[in-house]
This record gives structure tokens, C-alpha cells and sequence, in this order.
């Protein structure tokens, strides 16, 4: 069992430099990678144009997770400093909770959601 943790260990170091590499390079606190939006978000009007959802990206790419717990974010601060793990911020547009959450993984990908879409 130890062979298989060593390995995921190595293997997440790896994800994670590469991962580094991409915000240093790009100027940029984390990589967001590919960014979609849910089918919930798109049935309440939102596109990846909102101004609102802009708003909210530009908030969390920017170290402001919105309505989250201090244990949430030490969370997030962690994932960044090793490139590997998840990313999660929460905000209220027009009246709605949206999550947003980045896989800092081999296909980072941000994805902006409803959390009953969870």
C-alpha cells in the first residue's frame, strides 16, 4: 500500500509544479483551465459573458471566495500553494447561490454551478 501512496504523492507533486508553472506564467494567482457553466446556471439566463459571473470569476480568481468558511478557504490557500486539489468560492447573484469550484488537477477545469447541481 505504501508503493501506491508514494506514487499518488509523486504523481500530485507532478500535476501540481506543472500547475504552478501555468499561473506563474499566465500572471495569475491559480490556472483556471476551461471554464463552463452549468445547465442550471444557463436556465436562470447566464451565459460565459454574464457581466454577473464575470464579477464573481474576477472575485475568485483573485483570492475572494465569497460566503466561505475560514476553514474553506485555508483550504483553497492550500490547493494554490501546491497546484493539486479543489478550489470552491460561493456568491449570491440576483438573488441566487452559485458555487464556483476549480479541479487544480491534469485537466484543470473552473466550473460555475448551483449547489443543488452538487
Amino acid at each position: 500500500m505504501s508503493d501506491f501512496l508514494n506514487e499518488a504523492r509523486e504523481y500530485a507533486k507532478k500535476v501540481g509544479q506543472r500547475n504552478l508553472k501555468l499561473a506563474k506564467e499566465n500572471g495569475i494567482k491559480f490556472y483556471l483551465g476551461r471554464v463552463i457553466i452549468s445547465d442550471g446556471i444557463q436556465r436562470l439566463g447566464y451565459s460565459n459573458n454574464s457581466a454577473n459571473l464575470e464579477e464573481c470569476l474576477s472575485r475568485y480568481k483573485n483570492g475572494d471566495y465569497g460566503k466561505q468558511p475560514k476553514e474553506d478557504v485555508e483550504i483553497n490557500e492550500r490547493s494554490i500553494v501546491f497546484g493539486y486539489g479543489d478550489v470552491m468560492g460561493e456568491y449570491e447573484v440576483d438573488g441566487h447561490r452559485i458555487w464556483i469550484k476549480t479541479d487544480l488537477n491534469e485537466n484543470i477545469t473552473t466550473t460555475i454551478f448551483l449547489p443543488e447541481e452538487w
